[in-house]
Order: C-alpha cells, then structure tokens, then sequence
C-alpha cells in the first residue's frame, strides 16, 4: 500500500460544497510543492469530479501544509481551491487541523467534511 500523500490516488471522496451532500470526486494527482519558510511541506492534492446532477467545481486542488514545530509537524493548514473556467484557483474554505487528520484516507474524508463545515 502506498504510504504518504500517495495513499490518495485514485480514492474517491465526498466533497459536499453547495450543500451537494452526496457529490463525488476522485483524486487524480497528488504534488509536492516544496515550502514557503524551510520550516514546512506542501502538497496539493487534486480532484476531478464525478458527474451527477449537481452543479459543482469539475476540479478541486487542496494543499496540505505541514508546520514543523520542534521536530515533528504537528500542525497542517487545509485549503480547499476551486478551479475557474480561466484556470486559475480560488480558495473556498481553509482552517488548522492536528496532523492526525491525514493519517488516513477516511479521516481525510471527516476533515474534509469538517473544514466544509466551517
């Protein structure tokens, strides 16, 4: 099994923006994207939606930070972007969580519905 942001290929998770409660989209990449302040990891994870009846984003890119803090990261900032018809991103909803929230696929899934939520 794939360890790291890499476990998320080709899952498939319920993103419920605009109180489309049930609407899916599946992970198509997942990059590095260095750090901002030496002291962190970034990594954009992106989503292509599943079509339905829903009049949703077609493309979600969400950026896991992680913060060193002494030693180990403990500390991530979520941010959730969607893709606009010109092609640049446009953040819909960021908020802090403990690192634990993306040691797996379905706690992925419960942040997500969490940082929605918000």
């Amino acid at each position: 099994m794939a360890r790291g942001p890499m476990m998320l290929m080709d899952k498939i998770f319920i993103i419920p923006l605009f109180s489309a409660n049930t609407q899916r989209y599946v992970c198509t990449n997942v990059a590095d994207l260095g750090s901002l302040t030496g002291t962190d990891k970034r990594y954009g994870v992106y989503f292509k939606w599943v079509p339905s009846t829903y009049s949703v984003p077609e493309i979600l890119r969400m950026d896991i930070e992680l913060y060193k803090q002494n030693v180990e990261p403990t500390l991530v900032n979520i941010s959730l972007y969607e893709k606009t018809k010109v092609g640049n991103y446009v953040v819909t909803c960021n908020g802090y969580f403990d690192k634990d929230c993306i040691s797996t696929p379905s706690k992925i899934q419960n942040m997500i519905t969490e940082l929605i939520k918000r």
